[in-house]
C-alpha cells in the first residue's frame, strides 16, 4: 500500500508538470488521468478490505464418495466435501454451526471411518448429546421424542438455522411438526412470538405437559405475576378452581379475548349453573350482566378481599353506576342513588351495604330487581305472599300480634289495621321508603297515593309512647302504646 501511495503521487506530479508545460499531448494527459484514477479506486479496495475481512468458502461441485479410509486429520468440511458444515463468516450468514463442527472436531460424535466413508456414533444419539449438555437430565416427564430418534428429531447435530440448532426457524415450526398448530384469532403471546419453550421444556419435566414450573400457577405466575398473587392470596378467590388457570383460560387456541375457551359469561356460568339458571329465566334483567364487562364489571375473576369475589364493597360496586341516574333493561329511569346513604335515617340492610339483600343483581321476576314480591299500591285481601320481601327480614307477627309491634294503640295493632283492613289492604311502602329517609321508622314524606301519579304528603312525628300521623290518607291521627291507648290520654286514635 506504501509503494502504491508513492506511485500515485509521483503520476499525479508527472501529470501535472506536463499540462503546465504543454509538452505533453492532450490524449497523454487525459491517459494519465485514467491511470490517476484507477490508482485511487484500487488503493480504496485495499483499505476496505483491510478493515473488513471476511472469509467465505466457496461451494464447489462436490466430490465423488471417497471409496479409501479417509481419516479425521485430512479434513471434513472442504470446498468440495461437506461445505455446508463449514463457518462462514459473512454479514449473510444465516446458519449457526455446531460447536464441534465449526472446530474442525468430527472426531468428537463420530469414530474413525470404519470403511465406505461411515463415521458411526460414539454412542446412542442421547447420550452422545448429553455428554455435553446438562439440559438433558432425568425427568419425570420425558419429551416422546427422546424415546425415538433422539435429540435427532428436533435438532440438526451439524448446524442449524438458530443457536438451538433447530431443523426449522423457530420452536414453534418445531412443534407443530407433532403437535397440533393454534390458529386461533386470539392466541397466547408466547405463541405469537413462536416461543412454545416459554411455557414448556422441550427436554423433560418433572410435570404433566411438559410444564416449566411445579403447578400450572407457578408457570403462568412468570409472566402473569398480578393476577397469580390475586389468587393465591386473596380471601375469597378461584384458587381451587378445578384445573387451576386452565379452569378458565386456554393457553393455546381460545376463541375469546383473556384466552378463554367461550364468552365471559359461558365461561363462568359453565360452574356458577345456578347463576345461569337465574339469568336465563330472568324476566327482568340487569343491564350489567348482559352487556359490556358482564361478570367482571362486578366481580374479579382471580380473587379479592370482598365476599363473591367483588371488586369493592357490594354497596361500592353497587354505586359505581348508580351513584347517577342510569336507564334500566326495561327503560325505567332510576334515580341516582348517591345521598342514599347520607340521609338520617338508613334501612339496616343499606346500612350494612346489602344491597342483595332486596335486589337479585343477576336478574328476577320481580319490578325492580327485587328478590321477592312487595306490593305497595292498595290490593284484594291480605295476602302473606305479597310482602315476602319485608318479611325475609321482618316477623310477619307484626301485623298479627300487637305485643310484635310498636305500632299500637293501646291494644290495637296499627299495622294491622292498615295491612288488613279489608279488600283494601295496603303495602309497606305505601307509608315507608326502603332505602333511607327524613322521618323516623323511614317514613315517608310523600307517596304515590295508591298507586297514582299524585305525591300525596305526608307528615309523622315520634313521641315517647307512640307518634303522630298526618297525611292525605286521614286527618292527623295520635297513637300511644299506654293502657287505653291515646283516647285515654286525650288524643285522637
Amino acid at each position: 500500500m506504501r509503494r502504491l501511495r508513492g506511485t500515485h503521487n509521483t503520476v499525479k506530479r508527472l501529470a501535472g508538470y506536463a499540462f503546465r508545460r504543454r509538452r505533453i499531448s492532450i490524449p497523454l494527459g487525459v491517459l494519465l488521468v485514467i491511470v490517476i484514477a484507477a490508482a485511487g479506486w484500487n488503493l480504496s479496495r485495499l483499505r476496505s478490505r483491510a478493515a473488513t475481512p471476511t472469509v467465505v468458502i466457496a461451494a464447489l461441485a462436490a466430490l465423488p464418495r471417497p471409496t479409501r479410509v479417509v481419516a479425521f486429520s485430512e479434513g471434513c468440511s472442504t470446498s468440495r466435501c461437506h461445505s455446508g458444515f463449514a463457518v462462514v463468516a459473512s454479514a449473510k450468514a444465516d446458519r449457526a454451526i455446531h460447536v464441534p463442527v465449526a472446530a474442525g472436531r468430527c472426531d468428537q460424535c463420530h469414530a474413525p471411518d470404519r470403511g465406505g466413508h461411515e463415521y458411526p456414533l460414539l454412542r446412542s444419539n442421547t447420550q452422545l448429546c448429553t455428554n455435553c449438555n446438562a439440559t438433558m437430565s432425568a425427568s419425570v416427564v420425558e419429551h416422546a421424542d427422546l424415546s425415538a430418534d433422539g435429540c435427532m428429531e428436533c435438532h440438526d447435530p451439524h448446524g442449524g438455522p438458530d443457536r438451538a440448532l433447530l431443523r426449522v426457524r423457530s420452536t414453534q415450526e418445531t412443534c407443530v411438526r407433532c403437535h397440533q398448530g393454534h390458529s386461533a384469532q386470539v392466541r397466547h403471546a408466547p405463541g405469537v412470538a413462536g416461543h412454545c419453550e416459554t411455557c414448556h421444556d422441550p427436554h423433560g419435566s418433572s410435570q404433566p405437559g411438559l410444564l416449566r414450573s411445579a403447578t400450572v400457577v407457578e408457570n403462568c405466575r412468570e409472566c402473569h405475576e398480578a393476577a397469580t398473587a390475586a389468587t393465591l392470596n386473596s380471601v375469597f378467590s378461584h384458587a381451587k378452581v378445578t384445573g387451576s388457570c386452565g379452569g378458565c383460560h386456554d393457553p393455546h387456541a381460545p376463541s375469546q379475548k383473556n384466552l378463554l375457551p367461550a364468552s365471559l359469561r359461558e365461561t363462568c356460568v359453565s360452574c356458577h349453573r345456578d347463576v345461569g339458571d337465574t339469568m336465563t329465566d330472568a324476566t327482568v334483567t340487569h343491564n350489567p350482566v348482559l352487556k359490556g364487562e358482564q361478570c367482571v364489571r362486578c366481580h374479579d375473576a382471580h380473587g379479592t378481599d370482598h365476599p363473591a369475589m367483588l371488586r369493592n364493597s357490594e354497596v361500592e360496586v353497587c354505586m359505581s353506576c348508580h351513584n347517577q341516574p342510569v336507564v334500566a333493561a326495561d327503560g325505567r329511569k332510576v334515580p341516582s342513588m348517591s345521598s342514599v346513604v347520607t340521609r338520617p335515617v338508613v334501612h339496616g340492610a343499606v346500612r350494612q351495604g346489602e344491597c342483595s339483600a332486596c335486589h337479585s343483581v343477576h336478574g328476577g321476576n320481580h319490578k325492580k330487581l327485587l328478590q321477592e314480591a312487595n306490593a305497595i299500591a292498595p290490593h284484594g285481601p291480605y295476602d302473606g305472599r305479597n310482602f315476602a320481601l319485608c318479611y325475609s327480614c321482618h316477623d310477619p307477627k307484626l301485623v298479627n300480634d300487637s305485643a310484635r309491634t310498636q305500632f299500637r294503640d293501646g291494644d290495637r295493632n296499627l299495622h294491622q289495621a292498615h295491612v288488613k283492613s279489608g279488600e283494601r289492604s295496603m303495602g309497606c311502602g305505601a307509608c315507608h321508603v326502603v332505602h333511607s329517609g327524613e322521618q323516623p321508622r323511614l317514613m315517608a314524606t310523600s307517596v304515590n297515593f295508591e298507586g297514582s301519579s299524585w305525591a300525596m304528603p305526608m307528615k309523622y312525628e315520634l313521641a315517647e309512647q307512640g307518634g303522630r300521623c298526618a297525611s292525605a290518607c286521614h286527618e292527623t291521627i295520635e297513637y300511644s302504646r299506654a293502657p287505653g291507648g291515646a283516647r285515654a290520654g286525650g288524643g285522637r286514635p
